[in-house]
């Protein structure tokens, strides 16, 4: 079996996002007085953070007989959920690696948990349809990722800049940033998780949402004029020479650190820039000096008559169906709503993790301040929906890898590109899949 790779960000301090949960939380489930005894296995992020490890250790001191042993996520989710040992309790993230096994029968099904909790009221609707199959649910929310575009505040005051609202004033703002000798944006060339969002993005506010929705599931063309017209936007900003095109910047983290200017001693990035459009998490692992310099904002409005889309992640848990200790693993799941489990994370709330709330806003104002941001970002949305390079079929998203390549390489000096090549290559690819029917819709 092929070796499952993903964005390594997305994992770390995953666990320690709960405290949204306390800060927001659901209604008290009916958690079991007394358990079985046994050991449990939970396959969680990098190594426990301490609000990991002071989670596990409230569980077992509230059922003395059950032990918390961790392991860390290194492997298709299919192939733990499909092992004759797989664990009792599992981190997962919406997209089709979440949905296919849902499909097979592989995960408990947690729709009454979901009744309990008040989940339905509680969790966006927008973000129901992302883990919602066949009317019932597989999966325990925790929390969800907004995307922005950061940049550095200093260097926007230095430069007389106010966050931009319009495409009208972003397009001003990288003017003046040019003129004035930095360049606007940060561009992670080899990161096609992070640079398909320009994709994502364009197309929502140009096209609107429900295009945008319908292009993701296959039922629109690649070919459509409209999303031509999406390619032409991006490469305008190349041609105005917007983008920072650093080849040494391939990664995510490399377009955050190119944004960093308390760096000067001993810099991240060989070149800067002012801004970068990435999700909320890529911020988290670098020193709390650094993220102090960053802020973000929405992308811009570019048509304000066209529905407002916003691209998100979700992330939680599941049960595996052959869990082999399936009534622990799902006491585990009721316990995360419990006022013991809430109070704790509350306490260990931090500033610094990235993730907006998943289960109700009646506390939103307690929020740090990104994460309130974050959750008004998408609260304001139309629809919400997961990144295209992510919601993607496979041979769509290999496709889209590729085709990121060769429009990146045709934006270099003296360097051309064909878009309408492009774009027939990513039909020849969303055809091919909805052939083999790698489109699941329902």
């Amino acid at each position: 079996m092929k070796q499952f790779s993903i964005n390594p960000l997305l994992f770390i301090h995953t666990l320690v996002a709960l405290l949204l949960l306390a800060a927001c939380g659901p209604e008290e489930t009916d958690i079991p007085a007394e358990l079985p005894p046994a050991e449990i296995t939970i396959v969680t992020g990098n190594n426990p953070t301490q609000v990991e490890t002071e989670l596990f250790r409230s569980f077992e001191d509230t059922y003395p007989g059950v032990k918390v042993k961790t392991e860390n996520f290194g492997r298709n989710p299919r192939a733990y959920l499909e092992s004759d040992t797989p664990p009792d309790v599992m981190i997962m993230w919406t997209g089709d690696w979440f949905l296919d096994p849902m499909r097979d029968g592989l995960a408990a099904d947690l729709t009454d948990l979901w009744a309990q909790a008040n989940l339905a009221e509680s969790y966006p609707a927008g973000l129901r349809k992302l883990t919602e199959l066949n009317g019932k649910q597989y999966f325990m929310p925790v929390g969800y990722q907004w995307r922005g575009i950061y940049y550095n505040r200093e260097v926007f005051a230095e430069n007389g800049l106010q966050p931009p609202q319009t495409w009208a004033e972003f397009l001003d703002a990288c003017e003046t940033l040019i003129l004035n000798g930095v360049y606007p944006i940060a561009l992670p060339r080899n990161a096609p998780w992070n640079t398909s969002l320009w994709f994502d993005y364009l197309d929502m506010r140009l096209n609107g949402a429900a295009f945008h929705r319908a292009l993701i599931t296959g039922e629109e063309s690649f070919t459509d004029e409209r999303v031509r017209n999406v390619f032409l936007t991006w490469q305008m900003l190349f041609e105005k020479s917007y983008f920072l095109m650093d080849t040494s910047i391939t990664s995510e983290m490399d377009g955050v650190s190119a944004l960093f200017r308390g760096d000067r001693d001993f810099p991240l990035t060989r070149e800067k820039a002012a801004m970068t459009l990435t999700d909320a998490f890529a911020t988290s692992d670098f020193p709390q000096a650094f993220r102090d310099e960053l802020e973000f904002f929405p992308f811009p409005t570019i048509d304000p008559d066209v529905q407002r889309g916003e691209s998100v992640n979700a992330i939680g848990y599941i049960v595996p169906a052959k869990a082999p200790n399936p009534v622990q693993g799902l006491a585990f799941l009721s316990y995360l709503t419990s006022s013991n489990a809430r109070q704790l994370l509350t306490r260990q709330a931090d500033a610094g993790i990235n993730y907006a709330p998943a289960l109700g806003v009646s506390d939103a104002a307690d929020l740090p301040d990104r994460a309130r941001m974050g959750l008004e970002i998408v609260q304001g949305a139309d629809d919400i929906m997961l990144p295209i390079f992510w919601a993607s079929p496979p041979q769509v998203r290999t496709q889209i890898e590729s085709v990121l390549r060769r429009f990146f390489m045709g934006m270099e000096p003296e360097k051309e590109v064909d878009i309408d090549e492009l774009l027939a290559d990513l039909e020849a690819a969303r055809l091919s899949a909805e052939a083999a029917g790698e489109y699941k819709n329902e």
